[in-house]
């Protein structure tokens, strides 16, 4: 399971930009090149693509005027029904994570694993 931010922005608001901020989950799977022969000379096996696969997405912030603020309920829910039909079902936002690749995803994993854990030495040093 991969998570990644991506800022997306979908309009134009009297000439001034509204940026979004969502958090995308997926599996990322990466695949494996063809293989025409064996070893011992046996036929091989064909290429498995690289898949991947959008699990969920929220809505983290909104920029707007030189402001950033949490969404309201009602503008979570109609930005994420924007994002998931402008983007997820296109499958445009599969296109920019695999443009991202592999080496950038695994990085953004590890940087959320460190931070867990720095999270987690703080919780355990209050305690102490």
């Amino acid at each position: 399971m991969f998570t990644h931010k991506y800022d997306w922005e979908p309009d134009s608001i009297n000439d001034e930009t509204v940026c979004l901020e969502f958090e995308v989950e997926f599996d990322y799977s990466p695949g494996c090149p063809a293989v025409m022969y064996l070893k011992n000379g046996d036929p091989g096996y064909p290429e498995e693509p690289a898949e991947l696969d959008v699990t969920h997405f929220s809505l983290n912030k909104i920029s707007f005027r030189d402001t950033e603020r949490k969404p309201s309920a009602f503008e979570r829910a109609y930005w994420q029904e924007r994002f998931e039909n402008e983007m997820v079902d296109t499958g445009e936002i599969d296109e920019y994570l695999y443009e991202v690749g592999p080496g950038a995803l695994a990085e953004d994993r590890d940087a959320a694993l460190e931070a867990q854990y720095d999270e987690w030495k703080e919780e355990r040093r209050a305690i102490c």
